[in-house]
């Protein structure tokens, strides 16, 4: 009986030290307001940079911040030996954990792609500082930043397709935005590029005179028609092989690129190429037919019908038909009104 009440009265102890212990810890976490931070971010030479703004230099000052989908999912500062174990804590590429912001500058050390996720555009800002009672203390705001994320190129300018030097069937995808797969494991970082012609006169005649809104429509027609399609990997710098499209000489063609995990931001662009010289070239000639060809046998019917009118007016048969027949009555009368007058005076005498 002894033993049990020893036993019972250990873990009684235990379980009130692990919370005295945790009660001591969060005393040293506070919530703050967020008015004196804020996120920018810029890109320069294909990598994008983000920036805290709003720190202050210290010695034992040191800064994270924690991006969310959510304006309020605060998240929970890990527990360590000194009162605020988010001070282990530096992974650029997991964005389920806090970020580092290593430098005086400001600079938060993240994959640079990360503007390339959906979401994300919330972030929490911690402050750990080292005081004299020897423990670290965690300030977090109590409410999230809004990031405004790095802008893509815009539409028609977001991927560069080019032929390859020694081989007219080879093409060549490249992307014009910042990315770095080697160091963001999150999602499959497949592309999809499709090929195919452009049968829509009256969208090739918008395109060739850059109408508004034009490229946007050929957006539209390349994702809801049928073409050639080709999957790789956006860290394959080889050109893809397109010798199974029957090319057709002089003919339109859209290339359409985007990425199949539906983790990214819409990523996808439209460019316009036709054939010469058996290949897929950018430098548009345009040999459109005349707007007022296109709808020829129209035409020729409101003639036709114009035509049949003007014989009927010019050439009715109840017209030219209608005067004879009068005037050879009025002679029958009057050849028989003469006879009857002659005889009656011939009879008389």
């Amino acid at each position: 009986m002894k033993k049990v009440l020893s036993f019972i009265a250990v873990v009684t102890l235990s379980f009130l030290f692990i919370n005295n212990v945790k009660a001591e810890n969060s005393e040293y976490v506070t919530e703050v307001d967020n008015t004196n931070y804020s996120i920018e971010t810029e890109v320069e030479n294909m990598i994008l940079k983000m920036y805290l703004r709003g720190t202050e230099a210290g010695d034992y000052t040191t800064y994270y911040v924690y991006f969310s989908n959510n304006n309020n999912e605060v998240p929970e500062i890990p527990d360590g030996p000194s009162g605020c174990g988010i001070s282990l804590v530096e992974d650029r590429s997991d964005l389920s954990k806090f970020k580092l912001v290593p430098g005086a500058d400001g600079k938060i050390s993240i994959s640079h792609d990360y503007y390339l996720l959906k979401g994300y555009q919330y972030a929490y800002v911690v402050k750990t500082t080292y005081q004299a009672d020897e423990k670290w203390h965690c300030e977090i705001t109590s409410t999230p930043i809004t990031v405004e994320k790095a802008s893509l190129p815009k539409l028609g300018e977001r991927y560069s397709y080019f032929n390859s030097t020694n081989n007219k069937k080879k093409y060549d995808v490249s992307k014009k935005f910042p990315y770095d797969s080697g160091s963001f494991p999150i999602g499959d970082h497949k592309l999809t590029t499709k090929i195919g012609v452009i049968n829509d006169i009256s969208l090739l005649r918008k395109l060739s005179k850059s109408e508004s809104g034009s490229l946007e429509e050929l957006l539209n027609y390349a994702k809801n028609n049928e073409g050639t399609s080709y999957t790789y990997q956006d860290d394959e710098y080889y050109p893809i092989d397109i010798s199974n499209i029957n090319l057709v000489e002089g003919s339109y063609y859209y290339v359409y690129t985007t990425y199949t995990d539906e983790l990214y931001r819409d990523i996808s662009d439209v460019d316009l190429v036709m054939v010469k010289n058996g290949q897929l070239d950018d430098d548009i000639t345009w040999n459109l037919p005349d707007e007022k060809n296109e709808t020829p046998k129209q035409e020729e019917t409101k003639k036709e019908s114009k035509t049949e009118t003007k014989e009927e007016i010019k050439n009715p048969k109840t017209g030219i038909q209608k005067p004879y027949i009068v005037l050879i009555i009025i002679l029958a009368i009057s050849g028989i009104s003469y006879g009857i007058l002659k005889r009656k005076k011939l009879f008389s005498k």
